[in-house]
């Protein structure tokens, strides 16, 4: 497993904009966009119309054979809780 990082950087940069996490296993590379008093829905749609698994679908840096998964996570600021 892998968690694909650089120093300083907080977030994994592609020609269009940035994913927040990029975690890699043998078999699977997961994309994580995070939010803050907003929605899940709001980072899955922030990871695809970015294209921010595109990097990873083809070209040198392809995750051939890899299952790609996006995940939208949200953070209540007054639960403080994950709530989405």
């Amino acid at each position: 497993m892998f968690i694909h990082s650089e120093p300083g950087r907080r977030a994994v940069h592609s020609s269009q904009g940035r994913a927040d996490v990029v975690v890699g296993t043998a078999g699977d590379m997961f994309l994580f966009e995070f939010k803050f008093n907003k929605t899940a829905s709001d980072a899955l749609a922030q990871l695809r119309a970015n294209g921010y698994a595109d990097k990873y679908r083809a070209g040198p840096r392809s995750a051939s054979g890899k299952t790609l998964t996006a995940i939208g996570v949200n953070f209540n600021a007054t639960t403080r809780t994950v709530d989405d």
